[in-house]
């Protein structure tokens, strides 16, 4: 993919409302131009691996195709009384902190890369222009009449084939070698930025705003309309790169829509104050939605498992434990119940399996709103996660006898839980997959990848109620545990 998904905004009052790209996001790495004008590029989640200061006047970026250049359009003084006079075209070589800077076409406002990374395509006035990435030297334009002013985005297909812009009210589309893009007016947006993404395949073009979402073949036909009368506008609305999917941040919140059907998943909040979005990414190899907020925080929120996985700058994830809070306490486990129970608690009570690093306790508890759950977390710290896990067994199994004492006051909301994730219980060094299989039964795959300490993706196998990242025959290090409802579900139906 060439970039994943790039979210717009708009600029302030004090410039012309046009289109800001924020958030550049690539299979290698992603770029944020931060609201102090700092750009960063990361090449993991929350790893910032190249910085540079750009000032306040930053309009639109987008990351190279390798990641390792960054093109922008910025203004140099923004405060003046045509910003327009002073806007910048810059190439960001990053590895070498080296910049190469042009005058922009007239009425540039969105710039992005070409999938091969050889052009830089830039939206100005009445037109699409081509520049050597290279050099930043005129090529030659495409016309686009009526592309104006206003917010805009710009979209490349697979190979370069086809080129789009879109703005509130009309669709460009044509192929790169034409010299004029065809114009379609559709109503898309009321107030957020809209934004234009071809399918993997290169066959369709998605076009969307707050308003609706629209698809059509590149080669011609009836295109097809999603009208979306339930999202409310935002800035951070960005379409899947095969757009199949329409991500929105709205506030503190994350909606994902299905194009196909506009089915809207609310995944609850990315953070608890009320903070804006203000730009969006996907990255497919991380898995992750990126979100920049307006006070320069990061959140990297895996949509998934419904979980902040990492944060710019780094803080620590959740609560901290309350003062003076003891460490987990023996409990007396039934041995007797349903087959699924008894299975877990040999392996719980056996201690050879698995271990907790560090004397606190760090995990989540969420519901299937999205929602933490503080009193599960606290009643896990003070009795231990062995205790929590065996409650979630027997309540999947409604079973509330077989809820250690302390954690049977909390009956419903172990029964909400959607997704525990232990950040420092993992597997013990030296165990082997065949080890827990001949304990917790043949190991089975969930479909779903996750990012491990070392920053490598490796998929996920349910053993037991556990899911566990697997690193071909063997664990990778500190293979940390984690339990959702569906890993549950499946191991408390023997399936």
């Amino acid at each position: 993919m060439r970039r994943g998904l790039i979210a717009c905004w708009l600029l302030s009052c004090a410039l012309p409302a046009v289109a800001t790209r924020r958030v550049a996001v690539g299979d290698a790495a992603a770029a944020v131009a931060l609201p102090s004008g700092e750009v960063l590029v990361f090449d993991a989640p929350g790893r910032v691996r190249w910085r540079r200061a750009f000032g306040p006047g930053i309009v639109s970026l987008d990351l190279s195709p390798s990641g390792e250049a960054v093109a922008l359009l910025r203004h140099r003084s923004p405060s003046l009384t045509d910003p327009g006079a002073d806007l910048v075209l810059e190439r960001w070589s990053c590895a070498g902190d080296q910049l190469t800077a042009a005058a922009p076409p007239p009425g540039a406002r969105d710039v992005i890369w070409a999938s091969g990374g050889h052009a830089l395509l830039i939206a100005g006035t009445d037109a699409v222009h081509v520049l050597d990435a290279a050099t930043l030297q005129p090529k030659r334009s495409l016309g686009a009449a009526g592309l104006g002013e206003g917010a805009c985005d710009l979209a490349v297909s697979p190979r370069d084939w086809y080129l789009a812009a879109v703005s509130a009210g009309s669709l460009w589309l044509g192929r790169s070698v034409d010299s004029e893009l065809a114009r379609t007016d559709i109503d898309l947006s009321a107030a957020a930025p809209p934004t234009v993404r071809f399918s993997a395949d290169g066959r369709l073009v998605c076009a969307a705003g707050d308003r609706a979402v629209v698809m059509a073949p590149v080669t011609g036909g009836l295109p097809r309309r999603l009208d979306l009368v339930d999202l409310p506008p935002s800035p951070a609305v960005q379409l899947s790169s095969d757009g199949l999917f329409l991500f929105l941040a709205e506030s503190n919140r994350v909606h994902m829509v299905r194009v196909a059907n506009g089915a809207d998943r609310l995944y609850g909040a990315v953070r608890r104050d009320p903070a804006v979005a203000d730009g969006m990414g996907v990255s497919s190899r991380w898995g992750r939605v990126v979100v920049l907020h307006d006070d320069g925080q990061v959140y990297w929120y895996e949509p998934i498992q419904r979980l902040v996985t990492h944060r710019y700058p780094p803080m620590p994830i959740g609560p901290e434990p309350p003062p003076g809070t003891a460490g987990p306490t023996p409990l007396p486990l039934p041995e007797s119940g349903p087959d699924p129970y008894r299975q877990v608690r040999r392996v719980l009570v056996d201690g050879r399996y698995f271990e907790q690093g560090g004397e606190k306790l760090d995990l989540f508890v969420l519901d299937a709103d999205f929602e933490r759950q503080p009193e599960l977390e606290e009643a896990a710290r003070r009795d231990g996660w062995a205790a929590l896990v065996l409650a979630l067994v027997a309540a999947r199994l409604n079973r509330q006898e077989l809820v250690p004492e302390g954690l049977r006051p909390l009956w419903a909301q172990l029964q909400r839980t959607d997704l525990v994730q232990f950040a420092n219980v993992q597997v013990r060094a030296g165990v082997t997959p065949a080890e827990l299989e001949a304990v917790l039964g043949p190991a089975r795959a969930t479909g779903i990848d996750r990012m491990g300490q070392d920053l490598r993706t490796y998929p996920l196998y349910r053993y037991g109620p556990f899911a566990i990242p697997l690193d071909g025959q063997a664990f990778p290090p500190r293979a940390r545990l984690q339990l959702t409802a569906q890993v549950l579900a499946d191991f408390c139906a023997a399936k």
